[in-house]
């Protein structure tokens, strides 16, 4: 019976013990092998504002830019930016920066106003419509303001969201 005893005594202790260690083991082995998870990387492709699905105004939260390219129309003969990046609600600038603004505004039926753009020899105020669905843009420079604001010229651009 001695003997009994004393292999349960010497046995369980080390039996448990074996448990422990080979638990921690397993757990450091796992925790160990695991490969640091690599944040995928998102390519940061134009997408065109009529694949965005929401208003300008919305997919300010979600896009950090949107870039106007491509320009057609009478505004472009005058002298207009060949590229025009919206990068924020009060910010519009050329993508050199050579042109830069940032009193602009944007309301809920989509239009992007800014002022004091350089047109020929003449400051100019524009307008950019948009629309949801939609990916050209209708813009419309101007000066003077109310009663005595006159048409300088018109233009279209293709409007394209980057993500942020």
């Amino acid at each position: 019976m001695k003997k009994i005893v004393f292999a349960g005594v010497m046995i369980l202790p080390v039996l448990f013990l074996g448990a422990c260690a080979g638990g921690e083991s397993k757990t450091s082995e796992t925790e160990a092998n695991k490969a640091p998870v690599a944040e995928e990387k998102v390519e940061n492709k134009p997408i065109a504002f009529a694949d965005v699905g929401m208003d300008i105004m919305d997919a300010m939260n979600t896009y950090k830019l949107f870039r106007f390219t491509e320009g057609e129309g009478s505004c472009m003969e005058k002298g207009f930016p060949t590229n025009l990046v919206y990068a924020a609600p009060n910010m519009i600038k050329t993508e050199d920066e050579k042109y830069f603004e940032n009193m602009t505004a944007v309301d809920f039926t989509g239009r992007i106003s800014f002022n004091e753009l350089p047109l020929g020899d003449k400051k100019v105020a524009c307008e950019v419509k948009t629309a949801i669905g939609v990916t050209t843009a209708q813009v419309t420079c101007y000066t003077g303001e109310g009663d005595a604001k006159v048409e300088e010229c018109t233009a279209s651009f293709k409007l394209y969201g980057e993500k942020k």
